[in-house]
């Protein structure tokens, strides 16, 4: 038989170096971490401070012959322009020691106040605008005082006013006998010589310087003296005639019913 030579069949193992650290490799130190980055902090930013309200003020004090518990009513209101600037604030009399304050703010940033202050009354009007005024006081029921004054811009102006009572006239006014509304007086010098009906209501309204109606007739006590134009309200009697009031006496006039 023939000799066969065998020969050992070697299966090929290949050794992988350099793969991993040898013992002798330093150890890498871990890597320094990054601070986070905190974002700027934007400052708030602060709201304006409100400046105050500008304006004109009137202020002053009012001498009456008021008694416990009967409204003093004080005002002003602005003899001109096509806005309504104008407001009435009005407070019972207190005892002779106690203080009492009301205000109002119905037409902002106009502000009123009246104030007793044992015995003692005071008004003051707030962030007005420039013009002529009616400032005035009335005692419900009773006398009243007041004056025209003119206001500069971002002025302050004193001005006191007195109602007396005993110094002026009465005004007897004659009406349709189912008249049932109230007659008015405006003072003449107040009036605006190119508006008399509109300027002239406005003031009679706040001076409340008239009488209810009854029975064909109203009677006005305690007219200051001077020159007044009568109104009626509503207004449907004319003429709207003027009556001059003297102190201490009576005067007449007659308001007859529109005609259609």
């Amino acid at each position: 038989m023939p000799r066969f030579a065998f020969l050992p069949f070697v299966l090929p193992f290949v050794v992988a170096v350099g793969c991993g650290p040898k013992p002798t490799d330093p150890v890498p130190a871990p890597p320094t971490p990054t601070p986070a980055t905190t974002p700027a902090t934007t400052p708030a930013t602060q709201p304006d401070a409100v400046p105050p309200a500008a304006g004109a003020t009137l202020r002053g004090s009012v001498a009456h012959p008021g008694t416990k518990g009967q409204k003093l009513h004080a005002g002003f209101l602005r003899l001109g322009g096509d806005d309504w600037v104008g407001d009435v604030v009005g407070l019972g009399v207190p005892g002779a020691d106690d203080s009492a304050r009301v205000e109002s703010s119905a037409f902002p940033p106009q502000k009123a106040a009246l104030a007793f202050d044992k015995g003692m009354a005071s008004f003051e009007f707030t962030s007005l605008p420039p013009g002529t005024y009616l400032l005035f006081a009335r005692l419900e029921n009773g006398p009243a005082a007041w004056v025209k004054v003119e206001l500069a811009a971002n002025a302050t102006l004193a001005k006191d006013l007195t109602v007396e009572a005993g110094k002026g006239g009465t005004v007897e006014v004659t009406t349709p006998a189912d008249f049932a509304g109230e007659i008015r007086l405006s003072p003449n010098d107040l009036i605006p010589a190119d508006d008399p009906t509109f300027i002239g209501g406005k003031v009679a309204t706040q001076l409340a310087l008239g009488a209810k109606a009854s029975g064909g007739k109203a009677t006005v006590k305690d007219v200051p003296p001077g020159k007044y134009t009568l109104f009626a309200i509503p207004g449907t009697l004319v003429p709207r005639g003027s009556v001059e009031v003297t102190a201490g006496k009576s005067t007449t006039a007659e308001l007859q019913a529109e005609k259609k």
